[in-house]
């Protein structure tokens, strides 16, 4: 195995609980956001080659009327292999209400210009990068940690471009009865597994992790659905947030 297929293996940029199952309590589902619940970190360019900034967006969800307390960068100490980087934090942050919940977004840059070019040669021209994020919420405390693959200037990973994401059902602002079927639909332009995550504001999710599973049991009145994905390879984060009413 390749020195670079072996990193992709290792990528973690994702609420690792959920995607492992995340608690033998079915009252702490991970999917179901009745507090702060990390999401994922967006960035533009996941795989870079020598001194770039790449642009990132902190994704979180809220339920209606919470905020968040505390945003600060997180550096993750327990793993050696890792080269580490330092994010930085813009000014300013979004909160988007939808539904019973509200989505923060905050944005942030990580340079790295901060990794030395002879490490990355004798590193063979590859280097897994990894940067984080603490979040703060009435005590609840949320950490993401997010990798950038750094290759050398001919790499084919550099021409890897982000799958799209769409959502069949339910649509934005839809009146809902239940059960309802949650479905959606990833488009890859490269060949590559990609992870999903639904999340909402009240019931269950039969299967929490597939395209298409079955949500019961929701509570009447404006709900919030959001799905995200993980690709494996591209490293593309992405998501969607809707608000839908339940009748």
């Amino acid at each position: 195995m390749s020195l670079k297929n072996a990193l992709l293996l290792l990528f973690v940029s994702i609420p690792i609980l959920a995607l492992m199952g995340s608690c033998d309590d079915d009252e702490e589902k991970f999917e179901l956001v009745n507090k702060l619940r990390a999401v994922g970190i967006k960035a533009d360019k996941p795989i870079v080659t020598g001194v770039d900034t790449v642009n990132l967006e902190i994704v979180a969800l809220l339920p209606a009327g919470k905020t968040i307390d505390t945003v600060e960068p997180f550096v993750d100490d327990t793993v050696s292999s890792f080269l580490r980087l330092t994010i930085n934090l813009q000014d300013g942050e979004t909160y988007t209400e939808k539904g019973a919940l509200t989505v923060y977004s905050k944005t942030a840059t990580v340079d790295t210009s901060a990794i030395p070019g002879e490490l990355l040669e004798q590193l063979n021209g590859v280097a897994k990068l990894r940067y984080g994020v603490r979040l703060v919420s009435e005590g609840e405390e949320e950490i993401i940690v997010g990798d950038i693959l750094s290759v050398v200037a001919d790499d084919e990973a550099l021409q890897w471009t982000a799958p799209s994401l769409s959502v069949e059902a339910p649509g934005d602002t839809e009146a809902i009865g239940q059960p309802f079927t949650l479905k959606s639909q990833i488009e890859k332009p490269q060949d590559e597994r990609i992870k999903s995550l639904w999340f909402i504001s009240s019931g269950t999710v039969k299967n929490s992790q597939a395209l298409e599973t079955e949500w019961t049991e929701a509570a009447t009145g404006d709900q919030t659905v959001l799905i995200a994905i993980f690709p494996q390879k591209s490293r593309f984060f992405d998501y969607q947030a809707l608000q839908v009413t339940v009748q």
